[in-house]
């Protein structure tokens, strides 16, 4: 929850994603939407649920194009939620 008691706008889009794993460029393509929005909103508990999304459910997926650059997001995010 954001301060203000409100949900941050990512959240749904992270647990679409996580819907999505069975294809997954699509999976990658709504966390890093979720992640742009969570940076976007300063919400590092919303990057740290998009960076435990990758690891825990694309671990085996790690080569594929559209995992590499929700890695190279995550990595750039570091800085906000380390």
């Amino acid at each position: 929850m954001r301060p203000t008691g409100r949900p941050a706008r990512g959240i749904p889009l992270l647990e679409a994603a996580l819907v999505a794993l069975p294809e997954v460029d699509h999976a990658c393509a709504l966390l890093r939407e979720a992640l742009a929005l969570a940076m976007a909103a300063g919400l590092p508990e919303a990057v740290t649920r998009v960076r435990a999304a990758r690891e825990l459910r694309l671990a085996a997926h790690g080569k594929v194009p559209a995992v590499c650059d929700l890695d190279e997001e995550l990595r750039a995010a570091a800085a906000l939620a380390p």
